[in-house]
């Protein structure tokens, strides 16, 4: 399998290029956001050198679906869901970057009330009136 690796506005982005078994080549996007992690579904951990060797992984592993990356660690969680299916087990966590193809990852997750708006709109909860 060939990759080629892109990485952009510092860690935002990750695309990997994967080759087909028909020879041709399908880009994949994950998207970042800072301190955050999903806290249940892990595949596996493993060691990984970067954010973007560690999403290279996720992208060769069928059952991946996002991944954790602890950068001080060089520690790599493979997920086999996301925070789409699991909204209620992302944890602020500093030093860890959650990665997924959602391109409203990043937006979704910039900070702490961000992450309330979000909770409150999957679960269906309305703040009621005057709060």
């Amino acid at each position: 399998m060939s990759l080629g690796l892109l990485m952009l506005t510092c860690c935002t982005l990750v695309s990997t290029t994967l080759q087909t078994p028909c020879g041709g080549l399908r880009s994949i996007k994950f998207y970042a956001a800072n301190n955050w992690a999903l806290e249940v579904s892990t595949l596996r951990r493993q060691t990984a050198r970067s954010a973007v060797s560690c999403v290279s992984v996720c992208h060769s592993e069928p059952a991946c679906r996002s991944v954790n990356y602890h950068v001080d660690e060089y520690m790599c969680e493979l997920n086999h869901s996301t925070h789409a299916e699991y909204p209620e087990a992302m944890i602020t966590n500093d030093g860890t970057v959650y990665y997924d193809g959602a391109a409203q990852t990043p937006a979704l997750f910039k900070d702490a009330g961000r992450r309330t708006q979000y909770l409150t709109k999957q679960s269906g909860v309305v703040d009621p009136p005057g709060k």
